[in-house]
């Protein structure tokens, strides 16, 4: 065991952490070994001012391990402040941890209720909470809260850009002006719902109007649904005579169109399907 000093505080070299001290690894050129600075030198030792030092904390080195490398007990507030502007690809601060799948956990945040975000090896994060942004505080019931001036949620990923999942609404937009919702597409699908068992695939509450893109031709004022196109029809339910009959209670102005025996457009009234073309 050897002794020597930083900075003009004492600290003991040792093969063996023993008790409670602030300390470090380092290499002797065979091994490492833990530098520990003594408890009743702490103090003077954090009160160093160690201008232009850097300072690299790393685990025990001789065997791997699920424990604490740092810790960090009953600290209210941890500040890290940058001095100089980050270049080239570098940021102010960066937090790389090992990790290559989505099984592999990099970063957890938690507090004493549960786990709030966790982000894993192939660059995809969690969250637990709502989450609320651009000034917006989270809002329970609600996953996401956000606002902007052009959109307040986007998502672009190779199968899914979002997915939402909630036991009253999936997504929920309210627009004051604007769109409460808009999807645009070049060769895909600009929207896709699909609803299983009693849910609902689609609810659309006020007036709604379908058109080809850059048509323009806007929405009648009595009308409550529209749909605009000048290359292609309106198509609706196609079915057989027994699938029309087995529709139970069909509504007064129900269409369909059979296409067998008598084939054609049928609308249901007041007195029964009636043949319309």
């Amino acid at each position: 065991m050897a002794s020597s000093a930083i900075n003009g505080f004492p600290i003991t070299q040792t093969t063996v952490p023993v008790g409670s001290y602030f300390g470090f690894d380092f290499w002797t050129g065979t091994e490492f070994q833990t530098v520990k600075i003594l408890s009743q030198n702490l103090g003077l030792a954090l009160s160093q001012n160690y201008a232009n030092t850097n300072l690299k904390l790393t685990g025990n080195r001789s065997h791997d391990h699920d424990e604490y490398d740092v810790f960090w007990g009953k600290v209210k507030t941890f500040r890290a402040e940058a001095s100089i502007a980050p270049t080239g690809s570098n940021g102010s601060y960066n937090f790389k941890s090992f990790g290559t799948t989505a099984s592999d956990k990099g970063f957890v945040i938690s507090s004493q209720l549960s786990t709030t975000l966790e982000t894993y090896g192939n660059n995809s994060a969690r969250f637990f909470s709502e989450v609320g942004f651009n000034g917006l505080s989270p809002t329970t019931g609600y996953g996401v809260i956000s606002t902007g001036s052009i959109a307040g949620l986007r998502g672009q990923g190779a199968v899914y850009g979002v997915i939402g999942d909630g036991v009253l609404a999936g997504f929920y937009g309210v627009s004051s002006g604007g769109y409460a919702f808009q999807a645009q597409t070049v060769t895909g699908i600009g929207v896709f719902a699909s609803a299983s068992g009693t849910g609902m695939a689609v609810h659309m509450d006020g007036r709604s109007y379908v058109e080809e893109y850059g048509l323009g031709a806007g929405m009648a004022s009595t009308a409550i649904f529209q749909v605009n196109s000048t290359t292609r029809g309106f198509l609706p339910p196609r079915m057989t005579t027994a699938q029309q009959g087995a529709i139970s209670s069909p509504a007064i102005g129900l269409m369909v169109y059979v296409t067998d025996g008598v084939e054609g457009l049928y609308i249901n009234k007041s007195t029964g399907w009636t043949l319309v073309a």
